[in-house]
């Protein structure tokens, strides 16, 4: 029995070391022998202290208190204790230890039966697993880009600082919260539609509108890759969040310059006719009255000529000012070219239209306009003004041709008033 009990130990894969109370090695097997790297006829007699030390930053200090406890059985049968090799083996190697306390017959601790197992290659990989979720970690947190994970429910389940600070709120705050709560309800019924039917094999890209928590818009360009599980079914997203703001805001700076005149804030002359032409088409199509207005300030020339440039454009800021408070919100505004204006008022007959010509002519007239180190200026407008009741079957740029007539009827018969192209090329005042 006990030569089949030590043919066992012997052909174990862990080591076995059997020590007595003073911490001499009294048995080992070859496994023993192979992980510290003693020779099989030269480690049984070693003193344990001369095979290990105590792994921890205090080796020495540590060491005895270890070993005493190892040796006295105060360690408990099975109970891990790290210990380290010695350096007479190339590096050092790290082993798991545990032990079982050998007994006399009074019951007092004899010695000690350790199981060794060499662990290195397990440790070594453990700190290269914890270093590497270090790293990665370390990448995540000082990302330039906001990183969103989410569930199957979309329920926010990790986000990163970097986003945090983008929306300004804790990462607290935003657990367990879907995405779309941070979403205005515009970008919110845009992102259910686009994102909820995403193809999970493919990462899409989006612009979406964000709200932070002091209220202010921010827009991100939200690169969303699908998550899959062990099974393909789809388990939640990482997001990618790219703060566009700037570039929102510019694109919109340059669309805002491609269709307003920038001196006045109206439609430039290309996008009034833009949108004056969809409305002029509306109306014919169903029949609707329709009319449109040509203003021209008079002696504007006299204006520049007189108290500058910078006076004259603040008199045109003046004129497009009080237009827009005059006209209705449906009514499209542009400046057609120098100091000339053009109206288009839908739905409107063109004795309503009069009406308004003759308020706006006459509003202009009584409004002066403070001049820096000169008297106040005051300007006179003429109008004229043509219906598409009077002009069945033209074109809108015929039509503005008709309100052009009227306007030069205007001016020539005195100015600050208005005229209309009343049909038959007839000129009423």
């Amino acid at each position: 029995s006990e030569e089949r009990l030590r043919a066992t130990v012997s052909s174990m894969s862990d080591g076995v070391l059997s020590v007595d109370s003073f911490g001499e090695v009294t048995f080992a097997n070859a496994a023993a022998a192979e992980i510290t790297g003693w020779p099989l006829e030269e480690i049984v007699g070693q003193r344990l202290t001369h095979i290990y030390r105590v792994s921890g930053e205090r080796d020495d200090a540590d060491q005895g208190v270890r070993l005493e406890r190892l040796l006295s059985g105060k360690v408990g049968s099975g109970q891990p204790i790290s210990l380290r090799l010695t350096q007479r083996m190339e590096g050092v190697r790290i082993v798991a230890e545990a032990s079982a306390t050998l007994r006399d017959a009074h019951g007092d601790a004899a010695g000690s039966v350790l199981v060794i197992r060499d662990v290195t290659e397990q440790r070594h990989t453990e700190e290269a697993l914890r270093n590497s979720e270090a790293r990665y970690r370390r990448i995540v947190e000082t990302a330039q880009e906001g990183i969103w994970l989410v569930d199957a429910e979309k329920r926010t389940t990790f986000v990163n600082a970097r986003l945090t600070e983008m929306l300004n709120y804790t990462a607290e705050e935003m657990q367990g919260r879907s995405w779309f709560d941070f979403m205005d309800e515009e970008s919110r019924k845009m992102a259910r539609g686009r994102m909820e039917n995403q193809d999970y094999t493919h990462t899409e890209q989006y612009d979406v509108k964000f709200r932070r928590k002091d209220g202010r818009a921010i827009w991100m360009l939200a690169s969303i890759n699908s998550l899959l599980d062990r099974q393909g079914r789809y388990a939640g997203a990482l997001g990618m969040m790219a703060d566009i703001t700037d570039r929102k805001q510019m694109e919109e700076e340059l669309r805002r310059l491609a269709t307003l005149d920038p001196l006045t804030g109206l439609f430039n002359r290309r996008q009034f006719f833009t949108v004056a032409e969809k409305e002029f088409e509306r109306c014919q199509r169903y029949n609707h009255t329709l009319a449109v207005l040509m203003l021209d300030i008079d002696h504007f020339k006299r204006i520049n000529d007189t108290f500058g440039h910078q006076t004259g454009d603040q008199v045109l800021q003046t004129v497009a000012s009080i237009m827009r408070d005059r006209l209705r919100r449906v009514d499209v505004l542009g400046r057609y070219g120098g100091e000339e204006f053009v109206m288009l008022l839908p739905e409107t007959s063109r004795t309503t239209a009069m009406a308004t010509a003759n308020r706006l002519c006459a509003a202009l007239a009584a409004t002066s306009m403070p001049i820096e180190g000169e008297d106040a200026v005051s300007v006179t407008v003429s109008i004229g003004v043509a219906a598409l009741t009077d002009c069945m079957g033209v074109t809108l740029e015929q039509l503005l041709a008709r309100a052009d007539q009227a306007l030069y009827e205007a001016k020539n018969a005195g100015r600050n008033q208005v005229r209309s192209w009343g049909g038959d090329d007839r000129i009423d005042g």
